[in-house]
């Protein structure tokens, strides 16, 4: 017995990928070859399970209806097959991936993601974003100056220097670095930014804080006055709103500093912390074990506690009260947040938040940091409702990222890439799947050059050696050549192209802090700071990249790319991550009157009437081309592998 269910055809499931409640889903099951007595269609909805016969059987097709779904949630199902001895099941690989599923005894399910109707601004889906590390982007006075130097901070003289760390026996960092950067220095590259096709401005946390990241805030309701004041914030926002640019901040909100206003372990701030006295208003913001020296902390970084963010007074200062924090930072005009560790923020915080948000800005943003499929993520236990319930607009595409640096580096093929990224068109609503998060890097990763120039692996190099690190020219110009598809793929693709400040100029190094280096002004690669730009502007002057549907291609083992469709218009990407020239040939779903090549080194580009496009490409090359369909085929319909 054969038999064939894809997920991700419109001949076996309509409509595709995740859907609205209220939507009914239609499935089918083909089974040929010794056919079963009975063909059966088994569902998991909201722990609820129930098996359901066939609407229809016509020859080798059975045709399955899920009724309006009206509650959002995760439903699972796979096919049970019935003979009069005995039975197997059709159901889904694995790997939550969806598309091709197999006859197995051992089913796992194929997922529909059911959400609650919700908009999402498309600002940001139309944007390209630049994430800014303030104290290394760009200071307002010359070297070795930083306003507000604190007690025991070191200053480094030079804006070159490589970061770095005085540890404690423990590892926890007894001296912060700092040079300089601050909100002046951003106004200041504003017109900058704007010429290089940035939209959208995104600040890492810029709240009072000891550290130079400011993970570990101090106090909520101030800028910090290394970076300056609030009359900064509002007037960085006015320049960048006068611009057409938007700006987003980093909350912070599963955890505070121990070196707080609201825990002041140390008594640097006024009034009474937590970690002072029971007493304390802000007592109840954290869970200690046995006070005052034992608390829940992240990740056991013990000056960072984290705090009940679902406590009365914590919501209240946070969220509900008239002149609440959040609210506070609306009004200077913001235009959302990006949220830390959006994983260890409850559902019920991240839904009022988002009410709350809204209501002072109804364009504003909610951007979760989730390192996994965010639409069936488990933490501590908990299916998470990002997306089913009103909650986030989008989240970070780490496996984004990893799927194409893999790629590039030759560590998984063009096949494994196009299945990793059709499972997450299959699972995200199509507003989230269009405003993710696709960065180079930020402040948790290697660099983008490090990586991709093959670096040794850092655990086999000493502290020094990490810190001193820099590709070899050989390497470098390989690493380049990949840093330049690897942007090629991520601003073509679905979503919001985020540039990690210095990404686009080539700077290298390992993770923390070594990730975190200066901007290189003065001194950036121009061949790559010139190609983020042409592909930013063209993004801008191209609408099916911002909003058209959507097809990953895997013509070769070597060859990866994606298709892009909107109305007449059609475009084609494709990637050679070998040094070998590869010709290339693909079926597309589409049909053009003409192609125009807008990027490649070869031109060798041929389309017959049956769609059916043949191409040369060289090696570690791309190319992009654009496609004139005609107005009575063009279409924007689901994607049929």
């Amino acid at each position: 017995m054969q038999a064939y269910h894809n997920s991700w055809d419109a001949d076996f499931r309509t409509p595709f990928g995740a859907v609205s409640t209220g939507t009914e889903v239609t499935l089918r099951l083909r089974v040929w070859d010794a056919p079963p007595h009975q063909a059966l269609l088994r569902t998991f909805y909201r722990d609820a399970e129930r098996t359901l016969a066939p609407l229809s059987c016509e020859g080798e097709f059975y045709t399955f209806r899920l009724e309006k779904l009206e509650e959002p949630g995760l439903l699972y199902y796979y096919f049970e097959l019935r003979w009069e001895h005995g039975r197997t099941f059709y159901g889904a690989v694995g790997d939550g991936a969806g598309g091709e599923g197999c006859l197995t005894d051992c089913p796992q399910g194929f997922q529909v993601t059911i959400s609650r109707p919700q908009e999402v601004p498309d600002w940001l889906s139309r944007g390209v974003m630049y994430q800014i590390y303030v104290d290394r982007y760009c200071s307002s006075h010359g070297q070795g100056m930083v306003d507000y130097p604190r007690p025991g901070s070191l200053i480094h003289a030079c804006w070159k220097d490589t970061p770095f760390y005085i540890r404690d026996a423990d590892g926890s960092i007894l001296r912060w670095d700092f040079f300089g950067g601050n909100l002046r220095g951003v106004i200041s590259k504003l017109d900058l930014l704007c010429s290089r096709g940035i939209t959208v401005l995104y600040l890492n946390p810029i709240f009072d804080a000891p550290s130079n990241h400011k993970y570990d805030t101090g106090d909520y309701r101030r800028v910090d006055p290394g970076y300056g004041t609030e009359e900064d914030l509002r007037f960085l926002v006015q320049e960048a709103h006068a611009r057409g640019m938007r700006v987003i901040l980093d909350g912070v909100f599963s955890h505070t500093g121990s070196d707080s206003l609201y825990f002041n372990a140390y008594g640097h701030y006024p009034g009474v912390g937590a970690a002072q006295s029971p007493d304390s208003p802000y007592a109840s913001w954290y869970r200690f074990e046995e006070y005052p020296h034992t608390y829940d902390c992240w990740w056991g970084v013990k000056n960072m506690p984290c705090v009940e963010e679902m406590d009365p007074g914590y919501l209240d200062y946070m969220l509900r009260d008239p002149d609440s924090t959040i609210r506070r930072w609306m009004r200077c005009g913001i235009d959302g947040w990006r949220l830390d560790v959006a994983d260890e923020l409850p559902d019920e915080f991240l839904r009022l938040l988002r009410q709350v948000v809204r209501e002072e800005n109804p364009q504003a943003i909610l951007l979760g940091e989730v390192w996994e499929d965010a639409s069936h993520k488990v933490s501590y236990g908990k299916l998470r409702t990002y997306f089913t319930e009103p909650e986030l607009d989008a989240v970070t595409n780490y496996p984004f990222r990893d799927a194409v640096t893999g790629f590039l580096l030759g560590q998984r093929d063009a096949a494994a890439v196009r299945r990793s990224m059709m499972g997450l068109y299959e699972n995200y609503p199509r507003a989230q799947f269009l405003s993710l998060m696709n960065m180079t890097g930020t402040h948790d990763t290697l660099r983008l050059m490090t990586l991709l120039g093959e670096a040794p692996d850092p655990n086999t190099l000493s502290e020094r050696e990490r810190e001193q690190y820099r590709l070899p020219a050989d390497k470098e110009a390989a690493a380049r050549r990949r840093v330049k598809l690897y942007a090629l793929l991520q601003f073509t693709h679905p979503g919001l192209p985020t540039v990690y400040y210095g990404d686009e100029t080539g700077l290298q190094g390992y993770a923390d802090p070594y990730n975190r280096g200066t901007y290189p002004w003065g001194a950036e690669d121009e061949e790559l700071v010139n190609w983020f730009t042409v592909l930013a502007q063209l993004r801008h002057g191209c609408p099916a990249l911002a909003q058209g549907a959507y097809l990953p291609l895997a013509p070769h083992p070597d060859v990866y790319g994606h298709l892009r469709t909107l109305d007449e218009d059609a475009v084609v990407i494709l990637v050679n991550r070998s040094a070998n020239p590869h010709q290339v040939e693909l079926k597309l779903p589409v049909q053009a009157a003409e192609v125009h090549v807008m990027h490649g080194e070869n031109e060798e580009v041929r389309m017959d009437a049956e769609g059916r496009l043949s191409l040369h490409l060289e090696g570690l090359s791309g190319c992009i081309l654009r496609l004139a369909v005609p107005a009575d085929t063009a279409s924007e319909g689901s994607p049929r592998p």
